[in-house]
């Protein structure tokens, strides 16, 4: 019998669930970028439940321009069939009730300077799915697929710490970290 250490059980499971959530879920039904979003909201309830940071209870914000409103309902959909209710504004109301904030969810174009800068300040959480937003970081974790299709955790750790946030090392083990 082959003895498997905490680090890579937990990595192998991770992946089995993530692929498990792919596998049954519909492809359409996206908020930006390739991955479903039941599987964005089920990946990201995940790394909040690692994050001593993270205030509770939870309180999530999606924040799109005029243009992704139907991508928000989709992705707040997906959050309250976790039991996560979110909240959906446009970036100019949202920097007006950050107050018990949790966590906020930008769909492209909705991650203004302000508003990034406000998540900063608050030690508000920022998440994505769209993962270009976190290689250049602007946010701090996006859910996306890597080159070959597979599910990928990406965590701009420099972005993570400036919004007051650790992750510990097992789930970074996990992740894609941009340092």
């Amino acid at each position: 019998m082959v003895l498997l250490t905490h680090l890579h059980r937990d990595r192998v499971l991770l992946a089995v669930w993530i692929a498990l959530l792919l596998s049954v879920l519909p492809r359409p039904a996206t908020a930006q970028g390739p991955v479903p979003v039941q599987v964005q909201a089920a990946v990201i309830k995940k790394v909040f439940g690692y994050d001593d940071e993270l205030r509770r209870p939870l309180r999530l914000m999606i924040v799109h321009d005029g243009s992704s409103e139907e991508a928000a309902d989709r992705i707040a959909s997906a959050f309250a069939a976790l039991e996560i209710e979110a909240q959906i504004l446009h970036p100019e109301a949202a920097a007006d009730s950050l107050e018990g904030v949790s966590s906020v969810y930008f769909l492209p174009g909705a991650a203004t300077d302000e508003l990034r800068v406000l998540c900063v300040e608050e030690r508000i959480l920022t998440t994505t799915g769209d993962v270009e937003l976190t290689e250049e970081g602007r946010v701090a974790l996006a859910v996306g697929l890597t080159d070959d299709g597979k599910p990928e955790i990406v965590i701009h750790l420099p972005r993570l710490e400036r919004e007051g946030h650790e992750l510990p090392a097992r789930l970074l083990s996990l992740a894609r970290v941009i340092r």
